[in-house]
């Protein structure tokens, strides 16, 4: 009986733990009676919260570098090991982009170019299940390691699928604390993988988004110079002057404290560049009289 009430607040103060932030915390007992049970439930509970915060860090960002990057830092700290890598896979079927940690950067340049799709790394992207190995180098599908690579022996890895297509692999080495991975680490690589697949898929929408808005305010900001540089060459006598309009105007804005190049800035050095759009639309003889303007003139 005493026994269970040093266990139980042994579990409370673990509970306090987590409710702190403190997420790499786990009740170590394994049995079949209540107090197994009660300690099971913990862990799972524990493996939930960092679940969330794992996918709330991932959701946090928006570039698809980032969101990667917080993948494989995620995926190591969830299930802790020694080394942790994540691939991206080319259209050839090998390796677009190759991320690592747990390797100096003295042994990534000691082992040089990144691999190519071979091997395991390459069987999980081609067939896109979860792969746990106890020992790399005895695997009848391992390609073993190039030189200068440091030693490794047990691997879990799992696909992150999108719409029905492996978008990323990602990949553990070496777990911390045991000689091998188990079924509960892969079911919470797995689970980490599948909100990892919506993340990418939101980054890559938001990446395409930006590029196009890019590529809109492109065209806006070179039709309007085409503009201006219309409205000049219709008036040979004013030539270039909506460009000296658009240059005094941000200069006189500097000068009342509007900062260059912020969107105040921008948007008076355009206005600026359309101060005569309504040229356009008026006759080339109206424009170049040299004598007063009739009524029906000055109507147009």
């Amino acid at each position: 009986l005493e026994f269970r009430r040093v266990l139980f607040r042994s579990l409370v103060k673990l509970q306090g733990a987590v409710a702190r932030g403190e997420l790499n915390v786990r009740c170590k007992w394994e049995s079949d009676d209540e107090i197994g049970s009660l300690v099971s439930s913990f862990n799972r509970m524990v493996d939930m919260v960092r679940l969330a915060s794992a996918h709330t860090t991932i959701a946090g960002e928006r570039s698809i570098e980032a969101v990667l990057q917080k993948i494989l830092g995620s995926a190591r700290e969830l299930v802790p090991a020694r080394y942790a890598a994540l691939a991206v896979p080319d259209e050839r079927g090998g390796i677009a982009l190759f991320l690592t940690l747990g390797l100096t950067e003295e042994e990534k340049k000691a082992i040089g170019s990144p691999p190519r799709g071979q091997g395991l790394l390459g069987v999980l992207m081609r067939e896109g299940k979860p792969l746990r190995v106890s020992n790399i180098q005895r695997h009848a599908r391992s390609a073993g390691f190039p030189a200068n690579h440091p030693p490794m022996t047990s691997l879990l890895g799992v696909p992150v699928i999108s719409k029905g297509q492996v978008v990323a692999s990602l990949y553990l080495a070496d777990r911390v604390g045991a000689s091998e991975f188990s079924e509960e680490d892969e079911r919470l690589l797995l689970n980490l993988a599948t909100h990892s697949a919506a993340a990418i898929e939101s980054a890559r929408l938001y990446e395409e988004l930006r590029h196009s808005l890019e590529e809109m305010k492109e065209t806006y900001v070179g039709t309007l110079h085409a503009l201006g540089a219309a409205l000049d060459a219709r008036d040979t006598e004013v030539h270039s002057h909506s460009q000296r309009v658009a240059l005094w105007t941000t200069q006189l804005a500097e000068v009342l404290g509007i900062p260059r190049g912020s969107d105040q800035w921008v948007a008076i050095q355009r206005g600026a560049l359309l101060h005569d759009v309504g040229k356009i639309g008026v006759d080339d003889a109206i424009i170049h009289s040299t004598t007063k303007l009739t009524e029906e003139e000055m109507e147009k």
